[in-house]
């Protein structure tokens, strides 16, 4: 026992050795790749920096257009606001200088008043005036410019072609007042600026009153507003932003001024050259202009000196055209941060391999130490474990041989049962058809035996008519015969593999159920792909030009026709419950032979529907049925799977179609005259 003992202690402590030595080599492997990929983690690392970087400086560019964008959208709301106020004012002064002097003063007197408080009117810009006409006589009879009192409105035509005075007119006419867009001069020049106007309706003498202003004063402001705004953001880690304005003619971008520029801001102001090169040669304030043409943003390398450095730098910089403007906006960032960020991470990386290192030796260590404490405990737990489990072996393998046996017969003996239990229901389909087959024929006998005895009776039996029922008789007996013939070699079972022909089993077999299938409204057709052409079989003869005539199997024929009943009958009730349902009005099942590789293809289809998706995984499941139990076992298909895969060397599957139920069988052809053996 002792000898035991010693025995599996050195199998366990060699085992654990073994164990330990393995974790002293992948320590020391992965101390390698660790050192290995810190340039791979450097790279990653440089990646990642970057990609975030450019993220920041996309998003601080996009932040700067999109508060332009709702700066331009507040514009009009806060003109409208601005100057609808102010003639509001206006009519409302006048409104009381009218009510406070009426009786008291004559018209013209009043007239005179109103007209001087709306001509010196003070604005805070000097583009900033009230103006009203006399809707009578169409004419200016107030403004700030002398020289356009008088003048005739009705004649004015804007910039744009526009009568002012007669959209003026159809404000009035959907209420008292109404905004407007026009072309006017200002009164320090003779351009017209489009200009954004609100004018009312004076009633006491039927006059308009007005004021505007010009929407590049309300751009100018707004775009001093949103600098000086921006000038204020703070600078997001190693983010640089900045703002240049293009300057145009008709030739093209011709300089640009710097707008913004937090980080350098002694070059506000100040004008750039387009042709500015940095340290490499590169145009860079061009590359700009080139990266934005297309309407989108787009990041420029380039270098330039460093904020509190006199050393030229690589920078990245995503830049955007806002052209609305004329505003080229940016914001980069300096390699030179980067290799900040990776000296910081190399460092990390070093101290976290450290880390493991010392993690994996202690680990090592205190594995050893407790792999051997542990040996001794399980030597002795695994001696008594193999004790206990070699009596329990030994008692086991007494039984095995004989519970094994046991099963095999079982299991055989189910299988019997259950291919008796479908023969049997095989068997009785058969007995129907057989039925139907004989109908025919003994109605016959019976007319013939009838007309015998009414011939003898008033004794005008001819000798004719005797020959004519004698041979009639014979064929209708031999015919019953055939058919007693069919049925039993039909149940014949296949004791050995015999050679056979396959075209003629089948014809043989559709012509036994051909009646009674018939009498259901259904009609059975073959047909085959011969040299590549279509050909509908059912007569058989050397005329045939049908290479499947040739084709002869090494099988079990009757199994094989056993299988094609069962499909068949499967077929009949489908079609019979699609057509009580209205689905269909007559049914149709077609047997398609064709080669492919080295096999025949049998091609069940009917258009009794199509199989639920739900269900298609358990057809070939033993006793799975989807009819009542009086109609069926839920054995036909299992058993067949079997016949054909099993004994067969074939295989048996549900094709693939959207309309109809198709179930395809395929032999290995072992023995045959077509062109393709």
């Amino acid at each position: 026992m002792n000898t035991e003992k010693n025995y599996t202690l050195q199998i366990v402590m060699l085992s654990i050795s073994l164990v330990v030595l393995s974790i002293c080599i992948v320590t020391v492997v992965n101390i390698g790749i660790l050192q290995k990929n810190t340039s791979k983690d450097i790279e990653i690392a440089t990646e990642n920096y970057i990609s975030e970087q450019k993220r920041h400086a996309r998003d601080q560019v996009r932040f700067i257009v999109n508060s332009i964008e709702f700066r331009k959208q507040r514009v009009k709301a806060t003109l409208e606001n601005l100057i609808k106020a102010k003639v509001d004012e206006a009519v409302a002064i006048s409104t009381k200088i009218y009510e406070e002097n009426k009786g008291k003063l004559s018209d013209k007197r009043i007239q005179g008043i109103i007209k001087n408080y709306l001509s010196s009117a003070q604005f805070s810009n000097e583009n900033g005036y009230f103006f009203a006409v006399d809707m009578d006589t169409s004419k200016i009879i107030a403004h700030k410019v002398p020289k356009f009192i008088g003048y005739d409105m009705g004649k004015h035509r804007d910039a744009k072609g526009l009568n002012i005075l007669q959209l003026q007119r159809d404000i009035f006419k959907k209420g008292g007042s109404g905004f407007h867009d026009m072309y006017f001069t200002k009164p320090t020049t003779n351009e017209e600026y489009p200009k954004r106007v609100y004018v009312k309706l004076f009633k006491p003498y039927n006059w308009l009153i007005g004021t505007g202003e010009y929407y590049d004063t309300i751009e100018a402001l707004s775009q001093q507003t949103l600098i000086k705004r921006f000038s204020k953001i703070s600078i997001d880690g190693n983010i640089y932003h900045f703002i240049a304005e293009i300057y145009k003619d008709k030739d093209g971008v011709k300089w640009a001024k710097a707008l913004l520029n937090p980080n350098k801001p002694e070059m506000v102001g100040k004008t750039i050259s387009l042709d500015k090169v940095d340290s490499q040669g590169n145009k860079f304030f061009k590359m700009f202009l080139e990266t934005t043409s297309s309407g989108k943003g787009g990041f420029v390398e380039y270098w330039i000196k460093k904020p509190g450095t006199d050393k030229e730098v690589k920078k990245m910089s995503y830049v955007y055209y806002q052209k609305d403007w004329n505003w080229l906006i940016g914001s980069g960032f300096y390699f030179d941060d980067l290799e900040k960020h990776i000296n910081a991470k190399k460092y990390e990386l070093k101290k976290s391999t450290q880390n493991n290192i010392r993690y994996s030796i202690l680990l090592a260590i205190i594995l050893s130490i407790s792999s051997y404490i542990a040996a001794v405990i399980i030597a002795d737990k695994i001696n008594s474990t193999i004790k206990q489990f070699t009596d329990e072996i030994n008692s086991m393998n007494e039984s095995l041989v004989e519970k094994i046996d046991i099963e095999v017969k079982k299991s055989s003996k189910q299988e019997q049962i259950i291919y008796e239990q479908k023969k049997l229901a095989d068997m009785g389909q058969m007995i129907n058809a057989i039925a139907h087959q004989w109908r025919q024929p003994l109605n016959a006998l019976g007319l013939y035996g009838q007309e015998i005895v009414n011939q003898i009776d008033k004794k005008k039996l001819e000798e004719e008519f005797v020959r004519d029922f004698s041979k009639t008789h014979f064929d209708l007996v031999q015919h019953l015969s055939t058919t007693i013939d069919d049925f039993s070699n039909f149940f014949k079972p296949d004791k050995d593999k015999e050679i056979y022909n396959l075209l003629t089993q089948i014809k043989n077999l559709i012509d036994l159920v051909d009646i009674q299938f018939s009498n259901n409204n259904i009609d059975i057709t073959i047909s085959c792909l011969c040299f590549d052409e279509v050909h509908n079989i059912r007569d058989l003869g050397e005329d045939l030009k049908c290479e499947h005539q040739k084709v002869k199997l090494h099988g079990y024929p009757g199994e094989l026709r056993q299988v094609l009943i069962n499909i068949l009958y499967n077929a009949k009730d489908a079609i019979t419950e699609a057509r009580e349902a209205g689905e269909i009005d007559k049914g149709l099942i077609n047997l398609h032979l064709c080669f492919k590789d080295d096999n025949i293809n049998i091609e069940i289809s009917n258009n009794g529907g199509v199989i639920p998706e739900e269900i298609k995984p358990n057809i070939f499941l033993p006793y799975f049925t989807t009819k009542d139990e009086s109609q069926g076992t839920g054995l036909g298909l299992y058993m067949s799977k079997i016949s054909i895969e099993t004994h067969m060397g074939g295989e048996l599957t549900l094709g693939d179609s959207t309309d109809r139920t198709v179930f395809i069988i395929s032999l290995p052809i072992s023995i045959s005259d077509s062109p393709n053996t």
